[in-house]
């Protein structure tokens, strides 16, 4: 028998003894949400929440790098008349995005328009002209 304190619910107790290996998908929802409220996990919840952090800031901070490597492409596109990109996305962000999304959801024209809306700074805005005429390409 394990250290855990009992939560008085056999099948409780089956999986939170069980650990994560019981976590599987026809866990049913009610007893994935006593599990997530049960103290019995409470190291294990936290250590996941840390890990979660951890990852959106890595996410956030990638989104900054790229953020700033697009407005360098900004200025320098329009002098090499090279095709530009309409915007950058970090490997990591669009992989957690399918991860969450699914895949194929950048296939989606309005998930990305959103997806730019809440990070403007990897859309690459880039002016072409001739004559002092300046387009903006979208």
């Amino acid at each position: 028998m394990s250290d855990l304190p009992s939560t008085k619910d056999a099948a409780l107790d089956f999986v939170v003894e069980a650990g994560p290996r019981a976590f599987t998908d026809d866990l049913p929802k009610i007893l994935r949400l006593e599990i997530a409220k049960s103290s019995a996990l409470g190291a294990y919840r936290e250590a996941c929440k840390r890990i979660a952090q951890a990852e959106i800031e890595e996410i956030h901070r990638q989104i900054a790098i790229v953020s700033k490597e697009n407005r360098i492409l900004e200025k320098t596109a329009h002098h090499t008349r090279s095709h530009t990109p309409a915007y950058r996305i970090p490997v990591m962000m669009w992989l957690k995005m399918e991860d969450i999304y699914g895949v194929g959801c950048w296939r989606d024209n309005d998930f990305i328009e959103d997806t730019l809306k809440h990070h403007p700074g990897l859309r690459i805005n880039v002016k072409y002209g001739t004559r002092g005429q300046e387009l903006l390409k979208r």
